[in-house]
């Protein structure tokens, strides 16, 4: 009985061991909370070399991203332009309608004869100016719209405008000079003094 109690002590020690060195998962316990991962060790941050900029790349970059925003700007422009001129067909086109239907209307009130039919006809012709004066405002104030966003759009195209003209290569004077020849133009001459 000794032996039994022995080999069963034994038994107790070598899992409590196990568990103890992380055995718990051959012994089919699990004990994950006993499993301790290594902390992360990051390797010391390097501090990358400076790389060599070109002014003349920088100035060129700049002043290719600024003809890009004035050429948009202008695109914009153009676009409230064409939106602008078309709201004006539009008004033309309510106040002909506009005209139109009052001459009907006021025909059909000048007669005396008032049959149901006449009655019912003027009923429609007030019906189609009130559409037409309604139609007419709403164009007008659309265009107002339009008018705001164009002005808008004009401040942007000659802000844009202003910035390409800074950076354009054909600017004059030293700076205008080297940014032409760093463009590969070879008949940059330098401008003469007196």
């Amino acid at each position: 009985m000794k032996n039994y109690v022995a080999v069963f002590v034994g038994a107790l020690c070598f899992c409590g061991g196990a568990i103890a060195y992380g055995g718990e998962n051959m012994l089919g316990i699990a004990g994950k909370d006993f499993q301790k991962k290594p902390a992360k060790v990051e390797a010391p941050a390097q501090s990358q070399p400076m790389q060599k900029v070109d002014p003349r790349e920088l100035i060129a970059r700049d002043s290719l991203k600024s003809l890009n925003k004035w050429l948009d700007a202008e695109k914009d422009y153009r676009v409230v332009r064409e939106q602008i001129r078309l709201q004006d067909e539009q008004l033309l086109l309510f106040k002909e309608h506009q005209d139109k239907a009052g001459k009907v209307l006021e025909l059909y009130k000048t007669d005396e004869a008032k049959e149901p039919a006449q009655i019912s006809e003027q009923k429609d012709s007030e019906k189609s100016l009130r559409d037409a004066e309604k139609g007419y405002e709403n164009a007008l104030k659309e265009k107002d719209k339009l008018k705001e966003k164009l002005v808008a759009a004009e401040k942007r195209y000659n802000l844009a405008e202003r910035a390409y003209k800074i950076y354009n290569p054909s600017l004059s004077g030293v700076a205008g000079l080297e940014l032409r020849k760093s463009m590969g133009d070879t008949s940059a001459v330098a401008p003469q003094t007196k």
